[in-house]
């Protein structure tokens, strides 16, 4: 029989805040500290109510509305309504920075919306600020301020980017236009088929294998898709699926050359590649080699199908194979994942 011993300490999981501040600089994080007081009439923003047919929202440099979200909520709740960051333009336009969804939220779930009252923190920008001024200084404000919540998507920063006027944020929308295609409707006009899901991938297909190579797999993504012959879910562009074909691409021109081997292998993308599920394709080929992988999955497909069609081997089990010779090539070492995330850090 276990004695229980009641001197034993009682653990709490309740600290002071100060607790808290002592954990981390044990741990050496610190910083110079700023003197404030709290009687300064700029120390922390005031809580105004305005209507919400007062409020408006910039695309420019905001994200898209997460749809599920507003769906999955039902209701209202003003208890888990935090208050709005709102910028005034001299023009008298209170712009939403961070809290669209709130606004939503209030317009589909409130009776009267037009005229319901949300808490709002209202920044005035300098009376001399043009539009353009303002839009990047609410961009620039909306990307430190969801930077610091660590919440804020690549899109967003990207779409905060471009409100700023980022040369590599340019040139990416430029690429997008370029392409045909748009992520969440940066770059290309919508036509309902061209909305690429997988950001990082398209960038890092762009960036490894250029716009030339990019620009041939989104043509072939878009016939596979269009194909009422196909029902295995080639209805969408994946920004993986784009990553792989860019590369096949790539292998193809570099390493398969012209003859035989190239028409079929072209024959085969373009007639049989979306009888198989996309799925497949892209199965457990995540990560900074996705590419190679994809390709690879679609070369052992091909292997087999050779000896249904009569299409020429490619020899995917050879040492000297041309697959292996490409996985050698030194555009491999190019690391695509880095390239990218390092973009965001230009001018």
């Amino acid at each position: 029989m276990n004695t229980l011993n009641p001197l034993r300490a009682v653990f709490s999981a309740v600290q002071t805040a100060l607790s808290l501040v002592d954990r981390f600089i044990q741990q050496g994080i610190s910083g110079a500290r700023k003197r404030f007081n709290r009687r300064g009439n700029d120390l922390f923003l005031p809580t105004v109510y305005v209507k919400l047919s007062e409020l408006k929202v910039d695309s420019k440099y905001q994200r898209l509305i997460n749809t599920n979200f507003i769906r999955k909520a039902k209701e209202f709740d003003p208890k888990l309504v935090k208050p709005l960051s709102v910028f005034k333009r001299p023009n008298g336009d209170l712009m939403v920075v961070d809290g669209q969804h709130t606004c939503v939220l209030a317009g589909i779930y409130v009776d009267d919306h037009g005229n319901f009252e949300l808490p709002c923190q209202i920044q005035t920008h300098p009376a001399e600020f043009s539009v353009e001024e303002c839009e990047v200084a609410e961009a620039n404000y909306f990307k430190r301020f969801n930077s610091l919540r660590n919440i804020v998507s690549s899109v967003a920063k990207l779409r905060a980017d471009l409100a700023q006027k980022a040369k590599y944020a340019i040139q990416l929308e430029s690429n997008f236009i370029a392409l045909g295609v748009h992520i969440e409707l940066i770059g290309a006009d919508d036509d309902g088929a061209n909305g690429v899901k997988g950001f990082n991938q398209l960038k890092w297909a762009i960036s490894k294998y250029d716009l030339t190579y990019t620009s041939r797999a989104i043509e072939l993504y878009k016939r596979l898709n269009a194909n009422k012959k196909f029902n295995k879910g080639w209805k969408t562009l994946n920004g993986g699926t784009i990553f792989g074909l860019t590369a096949l691409f790539h292998f193809i021109d570099t390493y398969v050359g012209e003859g035989q081997k190239r028409t079929d292998l072209l024959d085969y993308l373009n007639n049989h590649l979306a009888k198989l599920s996309e799925s497949k394709i892209t199965e457990k080929t995540v990560g900074a080699q996705q590419d190679i992988l994809i390709v690879e999955q679609i070369l052992e497909r091909y292997t087999t199908a050779t000896t249904i069609l009569d299409y020429t081997p490619i020899g995917m089990d050879k040492d000297n194979s041309v697959f292996l010779q490409w996985k050698s090539d030194k555009i491999h070492n190019r690391n695509s994942k880095n390239e990218s995330e390092s973009d965001s850090e230009q001018d």
